[in-house]
């Protein structure tokens, strides 16, 4: 039985706390808690004990089968997901971009104060930002950098406020208004904290949420976005003048080849043929373009033709087939 395996601190098994570090890591660069409690068959507060590490009690009998049963669970979601990424190279593409990035938010985590990354779709802002998180994840032990992703649901102060409280992993039920989601915000927060908050262009009028947060409660921020983002901040006609005067922003332009070079042999491709093409694909202007795009297709292309080396004219043909072909006008 895992429990019989060695002891971590508190007579909590060894095994377990080497699962959990990595269950950790996933919701701080993203993962859903409550997707995460569903498939440990626990309630939020038997899923924040796990998490804790406490003492086992001695009513371990009881429980015991219930906290093994999901560590199971939790071991086996694990391997399927890296199951699912086991042909893509390991870590990150470490561009100019990436580096630059990384560094940045990562002062934040060490420095506070509030920061915006803006770049246009698919420059590569969201990766190093995830990398910070999993390098320096916030547990329920110590602290650290939470990732949040707003979709176009978040567009409201309660919804965008929700989706941060669902993130720190804290036993929120009870708070289901926006000032009650911002006072448990508040309390939870913890010197060395930092909140990366990506796709902010999705707040819409929610955006004030990144100034009140950090003003109340001392949180440091990272907001990321493209340039809607920034014109809604920092444009003309602006509502959050307040927050444009408190946040630097850091502007980062399209996709170049430097960056294309990098990210094409750390993906393990060769060939100059199919070099081109990739660069054609990431250098565009437009949703079309970037390095996600890139990196889209040629998942496409591992999909369309397994186990084969992918060269320059099996990228063309996927491109066109997705409507992301090199000559599709709608790219241009």
């Amino acid at each position: 039985m895992i429990h019989d395996q060695g002891k971590h601190r508190n007579g909590f098994p060894s095994e377990w706390d080497e699962i959990l570090k990595q269950v950790e890591i996933r919701i701080a660069t993203g993962s859903h808690r409550h997707r995460l409690e569903g498939i440990a068959g626990l309630s939020s507060s038997a899923f924040t004990s796990l998490l804790q590490r406490g003492p086992l009690s001695p009513s371990w009998s009881s429980d015991g089968a219930k906290f093994e049963k999901a560590i199971a669970a939790l071991s086996e979601w694990l391997a399927n997901e890296t199951a699912k990424n086991s042909g893509e190279p390991a870590g990150y593409a470490e561009t100019p971009t990436f580096r630059t990035i990384y560094n940045r938010i990562n002062g934040v985590r060490l420095d506070g104060g509030l920061l915006a990354q803006v770049g246009g779709v698919g420059v590569g802002k969201s990766q190093p930002a995830k990398a910070v998180a999993a390098d320096h994840p916030r547990t329920m032990s110590k602290p650290g950098a939470v990732y949040v992703e707003f979709t176009s649901s978040d567009g409201n102060q309660t919804a965008a406020l929700a989706k941060i409280a669902e993130a720190l992993s804290g036993p929120l039920s009870n708070a289901y208004r926006s000032w009650q989601l911002e006072s448990a915000i508040g309390e939870a927060y913890r010197p060395g904290d930092l909140l990366i908050l990506d796709e902010c262009n999705e707040l819409s009028n929610a955006a004030g949420i990144i100034k009140d947060l950090h003003n109340r409660f001392s949180w440091p921020i990272v907001a990321i976005g493209n340039p809607d983002f920034a014109l809604s901040i920092y444009g003309k006609k602006s509502s959050f003048s307040a927050l444009a005067s408190r946040m630097p922003c850091d502007t980062y332009s399209k996709t170049t080849e430097a960056y294309v070079y990098v990210w094409f042999v750390w993906a393990g491709l060769c060939g100059e043929r199919l070099l081109d093409v990739a660069i054609a694909i990431a250098c565009r202007n437009g949703p079309m373009g970037g390095l996600r795009s890139l990196a889209l297709l040629i998942k496409e292309c591992q999909r369309a033709f397994p186990g084969l080396q992918i060269n320059a004219e099996m990228l063309e043909q996927v491109a066109a087939a997705v409507g992301r072909g090199i000559q599709n006008k709608r790219a241009a």
